[in-house]
């Protein structure tokens, strides 16, 4: 009796965890340790969750990628870092594709976002140039690279790349 209501608690405290978001299998056996439940327990609570499909790292770095590329306006670069702080495997990580498409696309988002601060700045005394550096500073710094930048500038209609 005292062991199905065990597993009935390691469970229940999982489908907590994941009601409130998608989780990483690393992530869930973390949460799980902390909560002092045994090994064979949190391995068995994991096999049934992924046998569900609720645990699912390919789907969840789908997703977070999407999140990484669309919100944050990560570049290649960052993606990696970004996908193994959330507890995806490596393996996982190294099986996914990402199109170059999709990276210019969140440059061109970011150059779109910027413009409309520079337009602000320009009749400040910053110089055209100058806030253009800051754009592709700013790109860089989410991990873009430097003809990943230029296709996207170009898109955007700045010449004086």
């Amino acid at each position: 009796m005292l062991k199905v209501n065990k597993e009935k608690s390691i469970l229940e405290y999982a489908y907590r965890l994941l009601a409130l978001r998608d989780r990483s299998e690393i992530e869930m056996r973390h949460r799980l340790i902390q909560k002092s439940y045994e090994n064979d327990e949190i391995d068995k609570t994991i096999s049934h969750l992924k046998e569900l499909g609720y645990i699912d790292d390919k789907k969840l770095a789908e997703k977070l990628i999407r999140f990484a590329i669309i919100n944050k306006n990560y570049g290649r670069k960052y993606i990696k870092p970004f996908l193994l702080s959330k507890g995806i495997d490596e393996s996982v990580i190294n099986n996914l594709t990402i199109s170059d498409e999709e990276f210019k696309e969140s440059a061109e988002s970011f150059i779109i976002k910027q413009k409309k601060i520079i337009k602000n700045k320009i009749g400040q005394g910053d110089k055209k140039q100058d806030l253009l550096c800051k754009i592709i500073k700013g790109l860089q710094s989410r991990g873009h690279d430097y003809e990943t930048i230029k296709e996207a500038l170009l898109n955007k209609g700045e010449s004086n790349v």
